[in-house]
């Protein structure tokens, strides 16, 4: 059986792209092209991301300029990759606020299989875990890098349920039966990291399959995540969830938060570890979904002396006159 060539991939692209889905948020309104960057225009190439990690926690990527015309969607990005990889990333996709919802085509190879297709030689897979690891992570991750905007990738089947792979034992075992629809596609490191537990994540689990700050209390209107992987352990100093709900009580109490309302969702997000005045500091962005988007401050926390930061306008960090933080009920349990 022959291999996929260039000229046969040049070929299929052009059929490919001449159906295409729609560029914008990955809708169908307009159709784009697009080609193998060669000689790449920064202002129409998008940068495909190849994602090879396949569970491990250890990035395998490969970066694939591609030029294209028309809007950057989550349509002309799927389609993209299609044409990149010889698989079928038939999907849609729209985006609210720093959130893309997409889901996937029951033709799509994710969902269908390979079938008896011959594989491009630069992106060949001996086994279907390997191929569904990196269909969703590349997907995601080429999402995120076009569309900064993006935070979150939520997957789903066509019909909005769960994507049920044609070999959910296979990637049960390694983290994932199927792909929840309620909660952000973290990669395949991160389901991997809980193949312990059995990979069932739709019930939350059991207390050691979770994420170290799964469970804790942080208010009404304050979620938590991180997009720094830390590389040590802060032994007796407060981690980075702790001392996240802290600063974020902290500053509220003292209105170091713009516009504060407790009728907004606010997401703190662990962006970095750094050093401000000699002292180690988790540093912090604060996101909002209403009314105006992503506040323009972020806040750093001396897990060893507890001072808090704030950012100014010029990048300097600024410490914080707060109060003792016993807030009561407003504060850690």
């Amino acid at each position: 059986m022959k291999k996929w060539t260039k000229a046969v991939l040049a070929a299929a692209s052009a059929v490919l792209f001449a159906l295409s889905l729609a560029a914008c948020n990955g809708g169908r309104e307009s159709a784009v092209t697009a080609t193998p960057g060669t000689s790449p225009d920064e202002a129409s190439t998008a940068t495909l991301i190849a994602d090879f990690s396949n569970g491990s926690a250890e990035p395998n990527q490969r970066e694939i300029p591609w030029k294209y015309d028309g809007a950057c969607g989550i349509g002309m990005l799927s389609t993209s990759l299609s044409a990149a990889t010889g698989l079928d990333f038939f999907v849609d996709g729209k985006i609210k606020g720093d959130k893309a919802f997409i889901a996937w085509w029951d033709t799509s190879t994710l969902v269908a299989g390979l079938g008896d297709r011959e594989q491009n030689e630069d992106f060949f897979f001996h086994d279907a875990v390997s191929l569904s690891w990196f269909m969703m992570d590349s997907l995601a991750a080429t999402v995120k890098r076009n569309i900064p905007e993006v935070k979150e990738v939520y997957y789903s089947g066509e019909n909005g349920a769960a994507v049920v792979f044609t070999n959910p034992e296979d990637v049960a075992v390694q983290g994932l039966p199927e792909l929840p629809v309620d909660q952000p596609y973290e990669g395949s490191a991160f389901f991997m990291s809980h193949a312990d537990g059995g990979g069932d994540l739709s019930d939350g689990g059991s207390d050691g399959d979770l994420p170290y700050w799964n469970g804790f209390d942080f208010g009404l209107n304050l979620t938590y995540a991180e997009e720094y992987e830390l590389q040590g352990d802060p032994g007796e100093y407060m981690n980075p969830a702790e001392a996240a709900k802290l600063t974020f009580d902290d500053v509220k109490h003292d209105g170091y938060i713009p516009e504060y309302s407790d009728k907004t969702e606010y997401k703190i997000v662990l962006v970095d570890l750094a050093d401000i005045e000699g002292e180690e500091c988790y540093i912090y962005r604060l996101d909002v979904d209403e009314p105006t988007g992503t506040i323009g401050a972020a806040y750093a926390f001396a897990y060893q002396s507890g001072i808090i930061y704030m950012q100014g306008q010029g990048g300097q960090w600024v410490p914080l006159a707060i109060g003792d933080g016993d807030y009561g009920e407003e504060g850690i349990d």
